[in-house]
């Protein structure tokens, strides 16, 4: 597998089982079902944002930024 999308599914993953754990946690402690399904969309901003402050940027999220490569290209004359 490539290193960075190993990289990028072990971030994602890892965001996946803190998003849940802060899931469960809330529904244990009861926290209203329509309450935790408006916070959860903000929770998981937050831990993508966390994810690319302590980590690559470049893996932290699949749309993040990736460099830009400059590829040259010789004029081919035709004839």
């Amino acid at each position: 597998m490539n290193p960075t999308i190993k990289s990028q599914a072990v971030d994602q993953a890892g965001k996946g089982l803190v998003a849940s754990l802060i899931t469960y946690l809330l529904v244990k402690y009861g926290m209203d079902t329509e309450l935790i399904f408006i916070v959860m969309p903000v929770i998981t901003v937050l831990l993508a944002w966390i994810s690319s402050k302590i980590g690559d940027p470049t893996i932290a999220s699949f749309f993040s930024a990736t460099p830009v490569v400059e590829i040259e290209v010789d004029e081919v004359s035709e004839g």
